[in-house]
């Protein structure tokens, strides 16, 4: 009946739900977060600061292509925790402690399309239950991304006028390409991508390759006339 309850409910509201960037006084803390073992089954999920009387919906889900809707398609039934010992009794689990939450690089949601949480973005959504299954004031989302299958790598080479670079490994990612006064943004397909980039009128030129908000390549290049 739980397993039922949590799917029936998730599945009729999510799409109609707006997701808060932040959920205030509510902390969720995964662990880990980042490199999981691409072979891994679960995360630690500590849950902090629920309202007496109140309950939640732990599930490992895709994030959703826009912030302000509730994630759907997600990895099984997930975790009903609650502070309500009513709720207790009909089948929650108590939030202190640590949760174990079930996780996957891929899954296929019941009723939806496989998700390959590489590409997708995959993590730890809460959200209250059914006992307030209008109110996001908990909703919040905690990305969580898995070792790559091919090691992260940029290299760049100057040809004539312009630098081939060669992505490895940011599969799903997009990336900044700063080249000299130009500012590019690469959505990188394939887990070995190539690129040229040029036009630039100096005889040498920075160039600098970021992932979100991390430098992951910087060269001064010396162009080939």
């Amino acid at each position: 009946m739980k397993k039922t309850l949590i799917a029936l409910v998730a599945t009729a509201i999510a799409a109609s739900i707006a997701l808060p960037a932040h959920a205030a006084g509510l902390t969720v803390s995964v662990a880990p977060t980042q490199n999981l073992d691409r072979a891994a089954t679960s995360v630690g999920v500590s849950l902090d600061g629920i309202p007496a009387g109140e309950g939640v919906y732990v599930m490992y889900c895709a994030k959703s292509v826009s912030a302000s809707v509730r994630p759907s398609s997600c990895y099984g039934t997930g975790i009903w925790a609650s502070t309500d010992a009513n709720m207790l009794k009909q089948g929650a689990v108590a939030t202190t402690g640590t949760l174990n939450l079930p996780v996957a690089i891929t899954f296929t949601p019941k009723g939806g399309a496989s998700v390959n949480c590489e590409t997708a973005g995959c993590g730890v959504f809460v959200r209250r239950d059914h006992m307030g299954p209008t109110d996001n004031s908990l909703d919040t989302f905690v990305p969580v991304s898995f070792v790559p299958l091919v090691a992260p790598n940029v290299t760049a080479v100057a040809e004539m006028g312009r630098v081939l670079v060669t992505v490895e490994g940011y599969k799903g990612q997009s990336l900044s390409v700063a080249f000299g006064s130009r500012i590019l943004t690469k959505n990188i397909a394939t887990d070995n991508a190539k690129f040229y980039i040029g036009n630039a009128k100096a005889k040498k030129v920075n160039l600098v390759v970021s992932a979100g908000s991390t430098s992951v390549f910087t060269q001064q290049l010396k162009l080939v006339k």
